[in-house]
Formats: C-alpha cells, sequence, structure tokens
C-alpha cells in the first residue's frame, strides 16, 4: 500500500532528509492523517518528536517503506 501514491520512496526519503528538516511527525501530518502519521512512525519505531535528517538510515528505510510500500494482507473478499 502506497499512502503517498504520486511520491516515490527516493524522492520521500531524500525530502525526509532535506536540511533543516522538522519533527518526523509535524513532515507526515503535511501529508497524511494526524492518526495515520502516528501509526506509521509506531509502525516504523520512530520517536514521532525526532527530526527527519536526524534519523538512522535504517529508520528512514523502516518508515520509507511503511508509507511508500506497506504489505498489507489480503483478509478476503466480498463475493
Amino acid at each position: 500500500m502506497n499512502f503517498l501514491p504520486a511520491t516515490s520512496p527516493e524522492a520521500f526519503d531524500a525530502e525526509l532528509q532535506a536540511p533543516g528538516a522538522s519533527a518526523v511527525l509535524t513532515f507526515l501530518r503535511a501529508r497524511l492523517p494526524e492518526r495515520l502519521a502516528r501509526a506509521l512512525c509506531e509502525h516504523s519505531g520512530i520517536d514521532p518528536a525526532r527530526a527527519g535528517n536526524q534519523l538512522k538510515r535504517e529508520s528512514r528505510r523502516a518508515l520509507t517503506d511503511a508509507v511508500t510500500q506497506l504489505p498489507r494482507p489480503i483478509n478476503g473478499s466480498r463475493g
């Protein structure tokens, strides 16, 4: 699932680590609903108050994958 279909994973990662980047939660809330932004931070194991350009590569990758390539299981169909 891609929550930002107009944004590639590479572009999202580049925006996230831009100089002067804001807190991850603020960054995500500008693009997504707050509850979803918080859930994606929790899923990725990231402190939402931390600045995006202060994240380690593994953390950035986890968040980028959660926002742009989150696998979701299909539990059934409606008929």
